[in-house]
């Protein structure tokens, strides 16, 4: 059973096939089931900690060409909750990535015996079966992971792209709008700093710098800051001021695909283009602020594709109350994202919105993110 709602607003969610309109943004969370090894989540511990939050979307990673529904969609709609459903080829994929197979384009992990057509016959079935389960269409489904970031998929730029619009294809036959695997955050910060160097000139570029790579204990952020501060506007290789192979990588892999999508003859069409970001722990030592970076971040990246921007992934590094609101006042009351999914878990660095061993038990952070929720009453469920 569903949380209580108006019957205009089912009815025109239903319609749109997105549970959510301009004007009804649709803000949900993500607790993995394990995280870095180190927590471990029930499905039931997973419907509690969404209930305790008052959120009626859940990001769930479902193996595409699987037998069926992942439980944990089974389990959140038997409480009312929706699932925003991230597909992944390769049904038992191991934790160690297996190598690509370049005769499977699209197939990131061909050893453990996808293929495209496997791939989207799976895709099919299990929107399929989400209809059937749910009497609705899947609200926005994503496919993979960060796919430019080697840590995720190792396929190429263009395998994913390939994968990408033969799932978008799928969707869309349904009637369900779709989107990317989000650009990771590093990432996506290099991109929207790029687009600022070479739109607004160094100086505003080196105040978002500044901002978003300030954090002296995650990898690289302040290397990021110093070795790209002052690059000139005019530069024709900004991406050779950066001393990682593998974030030069992840980031011409970025920009790569977000020149794919779009509806020109070749492009895939996704309804949505998708990020990921985080916010610093560490004290903003500058007037450009954290908010204003998201801000042209989001920008930024209507401006490359043209297209609704949306989130499955948005979280923060500390606990700072202040970072919720900024995020939510920017995405939810201000811009009226279609999708914002919150990170919900202590990962490396980031920090959930709940005590990590009492799910449903929440910190500061998950009461102020609870008054950007509407109130709902849940159905009795098996996870009563």
């Amino acid at each position: 059973m569903r949380p209580l709602a108006t019957a205009s607003t089912i009815a025109l969610a239903a319609a749109l096939g997105i549970g959510a309109t301009a004007c009804q943004p649709r803000l949900g969370t993500f607790l993995p089931k394990a995280v870095n090894g180190t927590y471990a989540y029930s499905n039931c511990d997973i419907v509690k900690e969404a209930q305790a939050l008052g959120v009626d979307i859940q990001r769930v990673q479902q193996v595409a060409d699987a037998s069926s529904l992942d439980p944990l969609v089974v389990a959140l709609a038997d409480a009312g909750i929706d699932s925003h459903l991230v597909f992944k080829a390769n049904k038992g994929l191991s934790a160690a990535l297996l190598p690509d197979d370049p005769a499977i384009p699209g197939d990131e992990n061909a050893a453990a015996g996808t293929t495209i057509t496997e791939f989207r016959a799976g895709v099919g079935a299990r929107l399929d079966e989400y209809q059937a389960l749910t009497g609705t269409k899947a609200p926005i489904v994503a496919f993979e992971n960060e796919a430019n970031h080697g840590g995720f998929y190792d396929g190429s730029a263009q395998d994913y792209l390939t994968e990408l619009a033969a799932g978008v294809d799928v969707a869309h036959q349904r009637g369900v709008k779709a989107t990317d695997s989000g650009i990771g955050t590093k990432s996506i910060k290099l991109v929207a700093w790029n687009h600022l160097r070479t739109t607004k000139g160094t100086a505003a570029a080196d105040d978002y710098l500044r901002t978003v790579f300030r954090s002296t204990t995650n990898p690289n952020d302040t290397g990021i800051r110093d070795q790209l501060l002052g690059v000139a506007a005019g530069d024709p290789n900004p991406y050779g001021h950066l001393a990682s192979a593998e974030l030069r990588s992840n980031w011409t892999d970025a920009e790569t695909m977000l020149a794919a999508y779009g509806t020109a003859p070749g492009q895939v069409p996704v309804d949505y283009v998708n990020f990921h970001w985080y916010t610093p722990d560490e004290t903003n030592p500058t007037s450009y602020t954290d908010r204003q970076a998201l801000a042209d971040t989001v920008d930024a990246l209507h401006a490359i594709t043209d297209l609704p921007v949306v989130t499955n992934e948005i979280g923060q590094h500390g606990t700072d109350t202040a970072a919720v609101t900024d995020t939510l006042d920017e995405l939810i009351t201000e811009r009226k994202l279609a999708l914002v999914i919150w990170f919900d878990a202590d990962g490396e660095p980031a920090h959930g919105l709940f005590e990590p061993t009492n799910p449903g038990t929440l910190r500061p952070t998950g009461n102020r993110f609870r008054t950007y929720t509407e109130p709902a009453t849940y159905q009795p469920s098996a996870c009563d």
